[in-house]
């Protein structure tokens, strides 16, 4: 390999590249998980897109162990794929009374057909992403949509809170702060854990949560820095 008129800042900079990589830990930069949560009986898992992904995307369906309704939903769901099917590791919790929701076969998009819930006397929620390797960048988009007007919810991830205020009863389409919120730049934690809070969007009312897409991204300094990268390289071939 020649490296001789190789400009050093691109070295640095593929260098560095490959650093961040490797810190992404069994995940790949560019995976996505996307996670429709159930109660046994609901509509099919959705596949394709939703607000990102491609046509042929495959989903995890979370189903509860219980389709009674406002049955126990809380505990560890894993064996999560990527959206190729390949396993992930990763696995989803929840803990604090969330329970069965239900299912709704009059929205649109699928992924708001069925949801878990919090009662109205639930305060908040816990909900943890584990396996995810430790220092792990991604990118969350929750949905909290359809059923009843009003139905929405607030997570609070990092040192943001981020909320969904449901204000339709029908979704037809992906609406950011209306049916789903989207959460940038997450670091898994040094046992790759990513934990939040649930809680309703509107204090003494239901709130549903109908699905979630991990999308696993790079560092915003290693983006940065292949951008330098390769103008350093165009700079050196003139």
């Amino acid at each position: 390999m020649k490296l001789k008129n190789t400009p050093l800042a691109a070295l640095t900079c593929a260098a560095l590249l490959g650093s961040a990589a490797l810190s992404q830990g069994a995940l790949s930069i560019g995976d996505i998980i996307s996670v429709n949560l159930a109660i046994p009986g609901d509509a099919p898992a959705p596949s394709g897109a939703a607000v990102i992904g491609g046509l042929t995307d495959t989903w995890n369906q979370v189903v509860t162990p219980s389709a009674a309704w406002e049955s126990s939903a809380d505990g560890s769901y894993s064996g999560l794929n990527t959206s190729t099917g390949a396993a992930s590791g990763v696995s989803l919790a929840f803990a604090g009374g969330v329970t069965a929701h239900g299912i709704d076969n009059s929205q649109g998009p699928d992924v708001f057909k069925s949801s878990f819930g919090l009662k109205p006397n639930v305060p908040s929620a816990t909900v943890t992403l584990s396996g995810l390797g430790a220092g792990t960048i991604v990118d969350l988009y929750l949905y909290s949509g359809g059923y009843v007007t009003g139905e929405g919810a607030t997570f609070n991830f990092g040192t943001g809170s981020f909320t969904a205020t449901n204000s339709v009863s029908v979704e037809t389409t992906y609406t950011l702060n209306d049916n789903y919120v989207k959460i940038a730049g997450l670091v898994a934690d040094g046992s790759g854990n990513i934990t939040g809070t649930w809680t309703a969007a509107t204090s003494g009312n239901y709130s549903t949560f109908n699905g979630a897409q991990i999308a696993v991204v790079p560092e915003p300094s290693s983006a940065l820095l292949g951008g330098l990268g390769m103008l350093a390289l165009l700079r050196r071939r003139r």
